[in-house]
């Protein structure tokens, strides 16, 4: 799954391990886009309905969310061309994904 981050949210991963996000996909692997380029981390396990206040200690927020426990990110090479899809169809292939150099090449039967 590939996600477009701000840097803060990329140096909250860094430092607790987890990243919250509603879709709640099965995945392997995340890769954060941000500005400072891409980042790749295996995903350890995921956990539905969490309350955002227990995913993060200075949120008060009771919505319903799901965490990803994540591995030590590593930067990845994959360049950013074009916008992200949304929803589903953001998930690729891990195979394909260390194939492929730009984002596009990706998703580009989709479009």
């Amino acid at each position: 799954m590939l996600v477009e981050v701000t840097t803060g949210t990329l140096r909250r991963i860094r430092s607790s391990g987890v990243y919250a996000n509603l879709s709640g996909h099965e995945v392997d692997y995340i890769c954060f886009l941000g500005s400072q380029g891409a980042f790749v981390a295996e995903v350890k396990s995921v956990t539905k309905n969490i309350p955002l206040s227990k995913v993060y200690s200075d949120v008060d927020s009771k919505i319903k969310t799901t965490m990803y426990q994540v591995s030590a990110l590593r930067r990845h090479s994959i360049a950013r061309k074009g916008k992200l899809p949304r929803g589903r169809k953001r998930v690729a292939d891990y195979d394909e994904f260390l194939k492929a150099s730009r984002t596009d090449e990706l998703f580009k039967r989709r479009y």
